[in-house]
Parts: C-alpha cells; sequence; structure tokens
C-alpha cells in the first residue's frame, strides 16, 4: 500500500493521507514476532500531523550530511519527548566520511546505531529502474538488524 503520496497536480494537500496513516497505525494489530516497518517521506511533516502516534519507535535513516543530522537531532526530541525508541541508520556512506559523520552526530547529541554503505549495486539499480539489487548494503541491514535483535544470528 502506497500512503502519503501525492500522484496529480493539483491534488491537494497529504493531510487526509496522514490521517489514514495515523488511524492504520493505531489500528495496527501485530503478533509477538511481528513489527510493521513504516516508510515516510523524508522531513518531519508526518509528526506534525501526528502520524507515529501509534508507533512504538523511530528510526531514521539519514544521508551523510550536516542538515540530516539537524533533522535527526529533532526527530530524537520529538521520540524522547513521547516515549520512542529511537535509531539512528547512517545511509549511503562511505568508509571516507564514517568516522567524520559519527563524531558530528555525537557533537549534537546522537550516536549513530548502524551505517549502510554506499552499494555501487543499489545506485546502478535504481538508475537503471529495474528490480533493486543490492550487495554490501543488505549485509549492513542484516547486521543493523541482528544489533536490534530483529534478526538471528545465522
Amino acid at each position: 500500500m502506497t500512503i502519503d503520496k501525492v500522484r496529480s497536480f493539483g491534488e491537494g494537500c497529504a493531510c487526509p493521507f496522514n490521517s489514514l496513516t495515523k488511524i492504520l497505525l493505531k489500528s495496527l494489530v501485530l503478533g509477538p514476532r511481528e513489527l510493521a516497518l513504516v516508510d515516510t517521506d523524508a522531513g518531519i511533516e508526518h509528526l506534525g500531523r501526528g502520524v507515529e502516534e501509534g508507533c512504538d519507535a523511530i528510526v531514521v535513516v539519514a544521508d551523510p550530511t550536516a542538515d540530516a543530522l539537524v533533522l535527526a537531532r529533532d526527530l530524537k526530541d520529538f521520540s524522547q519527548s513521547h516515549g520512542k525508541r529511537f535509531w539512528l541508520v547512517l545511509n549511503k556512506a562511505t568508509s571516507r566520511v564514517v568516522g567524520r559523520v559519527e563524531r558530528k552526530a555525537s557533537e549534537v547529541g546522537l550516536e549513530v546505531d548502524g551505517v549502510i554503505s554506499f552499494d555501487e549495486e543499489v545506485f546502478e539499480s535504481c538508475l537503471e529502474g529495474g528490480p533493486l539489487r543490492a550487495n554490501t548494503a543488505t549485509r549492513d541491514v542484516e547486521a543493523i538488524l541482528r544489533k536490534a535483535g530483529l534478526l538471528g544470528s545465522s
């Protein structure tokens, strides 16, 4: 299901989409070993509409930029003020920038909980518009899920 996407010129505000998402997430019933991962648009608009009200945690996937870290800090503040767990995952990171971004994150009160490396396979498959292919990014995501206790150790 796609929610929160304006598809046509003049379609209007995304508020109805956000309201529907909020109701859906608050009503969702999951089993003990189930989880729902919701991918929202970048930014904080959805927070202003209360979309995350029914969520247990917020995972911020941030590009390695100063602007992204400032936004992540705002999202962490929101998470803490609403009693939600918070994770920061660095995305599209090269080995040259990981340490620098982690230091910058620390300076603004953040900890990087996981890193997804820049992956040429992802970049090329997105450029081609075909099925998503991933190499190192897949291994990185699996490592993050294992660290969070959401994936077995095998």
